[in-house]
């Protein structure tokens, strides 16, 4: 007697039903899943993320009276600036860009983290306290020994601090970015940036 093999099942997502759900899975299932992930990546933050970050910002708005310390980073191009670069974060933009390339900004980056400093020359318009959806602070503050403006705001997945203000008839921009609610693990890191960051005299 013959021993038969047994019989492929297609089970129960075999056949016309499996190939149909499949194809809902490409182009239904997948889709909705990655508009959920961006729905969750650009959320809101949480008050308690919010507060990790304006809690540990000075009290009183002071980074630096009467001027930055400057530190181990001199922007190359004009010597336009200094500033303290902790050791493990690498130099990944150094750029020109804006009307005749006249805006200069450096980028350094440790992971997720970033430090980006810019020096815009004249004509330019000066910072003013507003309010947009992904800001939820600004404020007057006084670093390298001028009144500058602060904001504490995020975007996407990211948080974000920028100080600017306007010195030797220059702007400078300073900004860091981190991982929601990581902003105290970081703090003394991302406060001795704005500490340092030292604007220097047009040569």
């Amino acid at each position: 007697m013959a021993i038969q093999g047994n019989k492929k099942s297609n089970g129960p997502l075999g056949g016309p039903i499996g190939k149909l759900f499949f194809a809902l899975m490409i182009f239904v299932g997948i889709p909705v899943t990655r508009w959920g992930y961006l729905k969750l990546a650009n959320r809101a933050p949480s008050e308690r993320q919010v507060n990790s970050v304006l809690d540990n910002l000075p009290e009183k708005g002071i980074y630096s009276s009467p001027e930055g310390s400057g530190g181990n980073f001199r922007e190359p191009k004009d010597k336009a600036f200094e500033v303290e670069i902790p050791e493990n974060y690498n130099l990944v933009s150094n750029y020109l860009f804006g009307d005749s390339k006249r805006i200069r900004w450096v980028e350094f980056e440790c992971g997720r983290r970033q430090i980006r400093c810019g020096v815009i020359p004249p004509p330019y318009e000066s910072e003013t306290i507003g309010t947009s959806n992904s800001q939820y602070r600004a404020r007057r503050v006084t670093i390298d020994g001028v009144e500058g403006i602060e904001e504490a705001f995020s975007m996407r997945k990211d948080q974000y601090v920028k100080v600017a203000y306007e010195k030797y008839g220059y702007k400078y921009i300073v900004t860091v970015r981190f991982p929601k609610g990581k902003f105290p693990k970081y703090a003394n890191e991302f406060l001795n940036i704005f500490r340092s960051f030292r604007a220097l005299p047009p040569e």
